[in-house]
């Protein structure tokens, strides 16, 4: 499965507990459930006229600690569960589950156990069935990562050695 089939997985195949989460409805300012939503605009403009995607890592507390990293693409958030969060340096890859595509809205979603850890822009170095290498543009700077195939719904989440200036 490439990187771009990640959408359609049977609930069955997602990782228990970890898919199961609140989806938003509607525009995103008000939730199922009676839950709001801060709204956050996360787009940056482009020489072209064209707008950066977005990305969204969410912090869940319920049913067990983990993060979502979600990728803005074809109008939806490709999501990946990251039980150990974001890989901090090279050596320490970690694993990501490939879950079900989250509509656009959820980009800014936070309830009583999901807030958002980072959020901002994203970019695409490079891409082929089996790996894709990014960079995220968030509140504390740029990293670049590279998203790694291994089967199924696996994914091993790397930092690259590369690295741009922090600072941009």
């Amino acid at each position: 499965m490439g990187i771009r089939g990640v959408r359609g997985l049977p609930r069955e195949r997602q990782l228990g507990e970890l898919a199961r989460e609140a989806v938003p409805e509607g525009d995103g300012r008000r939730l199922g459930g009676g839950h709001s939503s801060t709204i956050r605009r996360g787009w940056r403009a482009v020489e072209d006229g064209r707008v950066d995607p977005r990305f969204v890592l969410h912090d869940h507390r319920r049913p067990s600690p983990h993060f979502d990293l979600r990728l803005e693409e074809d109008g939806v958030l490709r999501s990946w569960a990251v039980p150990k969060g974001l890989p901090d340096d090279t050596a320490h890859d970690r694993l990501a589950i490939a879950v079900d595509d989250h509509d656009i809205e959820h980009v800014d979603f936070e309830d009583e156990h999901k807030s958002i850890a980072d959020d901002g822009t994203w970019e695409e170095h490079d891409r082929d069935e089996r790996r894709m290498v990014f960079s995220l543009h968030g509140r504390t700077g740029v990293r670049r990562y590279a998203l790694i195939h291994t089967g199924g719904t696996q994914w091993l989440l790397h930092l690259t050695r590369e690295q741009p200036d922090r600072t941009r």
